[in-house]
């Protein structure tokens, strides 16, 4: 139990120092393109990213948490899910390519359709990766999943900064994406002994499809529901769509920088815990605990420092994205437990409540949508802000009946941390208040100090436990053993 509780916790630390490098240098390529090129070529671009990313969850289809989480996993299930990967991701980049014209005069987009064509190849790329990075996940290698993903943020950054400047125009944004996925998938294959053989088995077929079915249903209502609003927004203009997704843009890397730095550790740890109930269940619970303690207080902050964070990074033609982010912002706070959640049901197998979740959420969230564009990008944001709300009853109800949580105690760790966010809420917005006269960065800067300093008050004022608990976290995340390196997990046979 130590040692799984050591690992996961350098699995936090890797992911999360991954993610905070590589989406901060994410970030900065966004804030150089951002002032180069105008707002229509990212609309095009998000429209061309939303085609090509529902094809990748057709070719991910789950197996790669299938990989994660099966505790007998045989050559057989490896070598079937790879060609049945395959084939799909050659069909899928061929139907994108003869279409591409097609879904471009649809929406009125015409320039959309060259693009979605070069795009539609990182779908094939992308498919090629499914089990090797299942297996890293499965060996928690996260160091160096970590390094491979910094490797191609750096590379695909350079590239299409330097596309950019050449004058390339939106074609950057293009070669910014197919490099990093190609220099993704082979450091990928680089740090992974696993090749594929000649077998593709009914009988693996049908487990991976027991499993994945589900988890791949609920990707395609993920998608519904999470990515299925650029399109939407699209009809209103590429101009308009392009302000709005900026906004969103920022929330997802804050999503990857804290939210993907744990629950690929969560699913795995949860995981490796299913033969002992009590264990998954304290498990889980600090899950809870550290992500409030940690996250809340950051995504409060995202929103209440929006405007002068768009402007400092972006520039000022990009000061309609400020009032999309905050509301983005305000609901990385529930959707930062959705992750945990999502986490906790398919560690116990449970995809099919996954696949309920999905379905409840894309039913609230695509009619409120629709219903509420008319009013604009801030509307429509509000819309996801509403449903990330609603589904966290749902979501709660079936972790317990997965995992056995009780949901009062499960309340009990959210209520300090939310706390502590709201004061240091009010505090952080007195200052910018008090400071609106100063330049963007001096209120950038001063309401980023004042937030951190009355959050840390706040918490330790009312709960110092909970406090030290997660400097005990921090403590043994970075401690390192006197004499010798820590022992590296086990591994489990493939």
């Amino acid at each position: 139990m130590s040692d799984l509780k050591q690992a996961s916790a350098r699995g936090v630390a890797w992911n999360l120092a991954q993610n905070l490098v590589g989406r901060l240098l994410g970030l900065v390529v966004v804030a150089i393109l951002g002032r180069i090129l105008e707002q229509a070529a990212f609309g095009a671009l998000a429209i061309g990213l939303a085609v090509t990313s529902f094809a990748e969850i057709l070719t991910t289809q789950g197996y790669n948490e299938f990989i994660a989480q099966r505790p007998e996993l045989t050559d057989d299930h490896l070598d079937t899910a790879f060609w049945l990967n395959a084939a799909i991701g050659v069909v899928l980049t061929v139907v994108i390519i003869a279409c591409a014209d097609l879904f471009a005069s649809w929406l009125d987009a015409p320039g959309v359709g060259p693009i979605l064509r070069w795009l539609a190849l990182s779908v094939l790329i992308r498919s090629l990766s499914v089990v090797p990075t299942g297996l890293m996940v499965r060996q928690l290698r996260f160091r160096a999943l970590s390094l491979r993903s910094l490797t191609s943020g750096l590379i695909a950054g350079a590239a299409g900064v330097t596309a950019a400047l050449s004058g390339l125009g939106l074609w950057a944004l293009v070669v910014q994406v197919l490099v990093g996925e190609v220099v993704s998938a082979a450091t990928l294959w680089i740090a992974v002994d696993w090749r594929p053989g000649r077998r593709f088995s009914m009988v693996s077929l049908r487990d991976l499809a027991q499993f994945g079915v589900p988890v791949l249903g609920a990707a395609m209502l993920w998608f519904a529901s999470r990515r299925l609003d650029a399109v939407i927004v699209g009809t209103l203009g590429l101009t308009i769509l392009g302000s709005y997704t900026m906004g969103q843009r920022v929330f997802h890397i804050a999503n990857q920088v804290l939210n993907k730095s744990g629950d690929t550790v969560a699913l795995s740890a949860l995981s490796r815990l299913i033969g002992d109930p009590d264990a998954r269940r304290e498990a889980f619970y600090k899950f809870v605990e550290m992500t409030a303690v940690l996250y809340f207080p950051i995504y409060a902050a995202l929103a209440l420092l929006a405007e002068p964070f768009v402007l400092v990074v972006f520039g000022d033609k990009w000061i309609s994205s400020a009032a999309v982010l905050t509301v983005f912002a305000i609901s990385g706070v529930p959707v930062s437990l959705s992750y945990l959640h999502a986490s906790a049901l398919k560690s116990a197998g449970r995809t099919r409540s996954f696949l309920l979740v999905h379905v409840v959420m894309a039913s609230i969230y695509l009619p409120l949508l629709l219903i509420v564009l008319d009013r604009g990008v801030i509307a429509a944001a509000g819309a996801y802000l509403v449903s990330a709300v609603v589904i966290l009853p749902v979501e709660i109800l079936l972790v317990r009946e997965a995992i056995g949580i009780h949901p009062g105690r499960y309340l009990r760790r959210l209520i300090t941390p939310l706390l502590a966010t709201l004061l240091m809420s009010g505090v952080t917005y007195a200052a910018l208040h008090y400071t609106g006269d100063l330049l963007p960065i001096a209120q950038l800067a001063i309401g980023g100090a004042v937030g951190v300093v009355a959050y840390v008050v706040a918490l330790r004022a009312i709960a110092p436990t909970m406090l030290h608990r997660v400097i005990d976290l921090v403590r043994t995340t970075v401690r390192k053993k006197t004499g010798k390196a820590a022992p590296a997990p086990s591994e489990p046979a493939l």
